[in-house]
């Protein structure tokens, strides 16, 4: 969905489903998501890399979510806050 000022511009379909998150900057989008149930699942994360072109949401790729020094989260986030191109979690 676009919203500026006016209002909404427009509502476009994604291929994600229940994502925590979404990541924009220009025509890229980077969907965050939590995947999968039970004790092993705690923390772990895909990320939907996709672009927009004034059209629908297309996904180019998948990858697990992983931290600044190559490891995976340990643990769900409370909150995640996207802004800018960035993601807090």
């Amino acid at each position: 969905m676009e919203i500026d000022q006016v209002g909404v511009r427009c509502v476009r379909r994604t291929p994600v489903r229940s994502a925590s998150g979404v990541v924009v900057a220009g025509e890229r989008v980077a969907f965050i998501a939590g995947q999968g149930n039970g004790p092993n699942a705690a923390g772990r994360y895909l990320v939907t890399f996709a672009h927009t072109e004034d059209g629908p949401v297309e996904a180019t790729a998948t990858a697990g979510l992983v931290l600044p020094g190559g490891r995976r989260p340990s643990a769900w986030a409370r909150r995640m806050v996207c802004r800018d191109g960035k993601a807090w979690m």
